[in-house]
Formats: structure tokens, C-alpha cells, sequence
């Protein structure tokens, strides 16, 4: 059968304007169109009830992570693909950590980053634009690309590296470091539960200080010790100054990463 270029413009515009009617539809869709783009850093993607995760694992442990949300609320408000989480898991560092916050809290050892971020979380102008149809999809597929490309692969390469985590995480240790500025501080909080997360945190800093060899390592120990001291909980005290024993005498493990 012969197609008329007229006939085929009408086709091509008609199938482009029709409706996304069910999340499994627009899930499906989403996954099957970013998979060429994630293809090319090696992650595989699965889809799940939620929307759907990328992983690049590596033959040390490592892993480099993205997941998203589908927001469904049907093709009259428009659906939303959002609220992308996206970091890497230094396997050394987390197998460590996972030693001596135990059974302090349950942190997952398969499933903690070393560090992440996030985009779009619960801000609708901060997500993906809505989409109702095919043609709203492919304007929403670019955006997905520039992100991919320009902000979330960046930030994992960036931090898939000892020195660059030691830098974000001790940096400005003799102040206060990032990731306590963003949770809250523990030495002024009067939440017990969140003093002693925030002060199981500095488990994990001071762990990737030793392994990158920080010329500071003496003085972050001391300036963390003094703060975690504050925390009145005597099985955490113990379990820091067993954590402090460890990275005194025992050999560490490899932590280069040949990929």
C-alpha cells in the first residue's frame, strides 16, 4: 500500500497527539525510551510498581544509582515522571560503615548510597513537564536527556572518587560538613534519635577521611570525637572508639576502583 506524504503527516500528527490513559502505559513508555540513553554509561534499567530504577554495578561492589516516581493522576491533570534520586555506593567505604553502625540502626548494606541526591522532589515545576500524550512525552524525553547528561551523570562520576568524597564530606570538617548542614546538627539538638543519626553519619566521614589519607586525618578524629561525645548513649560510644581502633591498626582494603 502506497502512503501519501499528506496521509502520512495526518497519521504521524494523530498517533504524536494521542492520549496516555493508565500509569503502566506511560511507565512503560518512559522506560522503554530512556533505555537507549542510560545505555550508553552501561546502567540497566528495571521497571517497577513505582516507576522504575538504573544500576551500573562494578566488579568491586560499587554502584551507580538513579531511580524515579511515575505521578499518575490521570490524562485530564496530566502524569508527571519525577522526584529522580540519583548517587553512587562506594562498596569499601559502606561494607565498613555497615561494621560499626550496627546494630546502632538497620542502614541496609545493599541498598545505602555513600552519597546521593536528589531532583524534583515534591516541587511540580521542578519535574519533568506533564505529559497527556505521545508528543508531550517526547518533549519530556529531551528534558530527561539534558538532565541525564549535564547534572545526574556528572554528580555520580564526580563522587565515584575517595578524594572528591573526602573533600565534599571533611572539606570544612573544623566547621560543621555538608551533610550534617543538611540534616540538622546533632550537638545542638535536643531530638536524641536524630543527634544520634546525625553523629552515626560522622562513622561514614571519617571512614572515607582515612582511606583517602587525609593529611587532617589526626584532627578530624579529634574535632569528631569531641562532637559524638555529646551524644549520651553509651553503645554508640563504644562502637565509635572501636571504629577509631580499626582504622589505627587494621590494614584497610583496596579502595582503587579499575574501571
Amino acid at each position: 500500500m502506497i502512503v501519501l506524504k499528506g496521509e502520512y503527516q495526518q497519521w504521524h500528527k494523530k498517533l504524536k497527539t494521542m492520549e496516555i490513559h493508565t500509569k503502566d502505559r506511560l511507565r512503560d513508555l518512559f522506560a522503554d525510551s530512556i533505555k537507549p540513553i542510560i545505555d550508553q554509561e552501561k546502567l540497566r534499567l528495571r521497571k517497577d510498581s513505582q516507576g522504575g530504577f538504573a544500576k551500573r554495578k562494578f566488579k568491586n561492589g560499587d554502584l551507580w544509582l538513579l531511580n524515579y516516581f511515575v505521578d499518575f493522576r490521570g490524562w485530564r491533570n496530566k502524569s508527571h515522571i519525577g522526584d529522580f534520586g540519583h548517587g553512587v555506593r562506594i562498596d569499601t567505604v559502606e561494607k565498613i560503615f555497615f561494621m560499626f553502625s550496627n546494630p546502632l540502626f538497620d542502614f541496609p548494606s545493599e541498598d545505602s548510597s555513600t552519597i546521593g541526591a536528589s531532583w524534583g522532589n515534591g516541587a511540580q515545576d521542578d519535574k519533568l513537564p506533564g505529559i497527556t500524550t505521545i508528543e508531550d512525552l517526547e518533549i519530556a524525553l529531551n528534558k530527561f536527556s539534558q538532565m541525564f547528561n549535564n547534572q545526574f551523570m556528572p554528580f555520580i562520576k564526580h563522587f565515584h572518587s575517595i578524594e572528591n568524597l573526602d573533600a565534599h564530606y571533611n572539606g570544612d570538617y573544623q566547621i560543621i560538613i555538608p551533610i550534617i548542614v543538611h540534616h540538622g546538627g546533632f550537638y545542638n539538638n535536643d531530638d536524641f534519635n536524630n543527634g544520634v543519626i546525625n553523629a552515626v553519619k560522622l562513622m561514614r566521614s571519617l571512614i572515607i577521611a582515612k582511606m583517602a589519607n587525609n593529611p587532617n586525618y589526626d584532627d578530624i578524629v579529634k574535632v569528631y570525637t569531641h562532637r559524638v561525645s555529646k551524644i549520651d548513649y553509651k553503645t554508640f560510644q563504644t562502637k565509635w572508639v572501636v571504629l577509631l581502633h580499626y582504622l589505627d591498626t587494621q590494614e584497610l582494603p583496596e579502595w582503587q576502583r579499575p574501571w
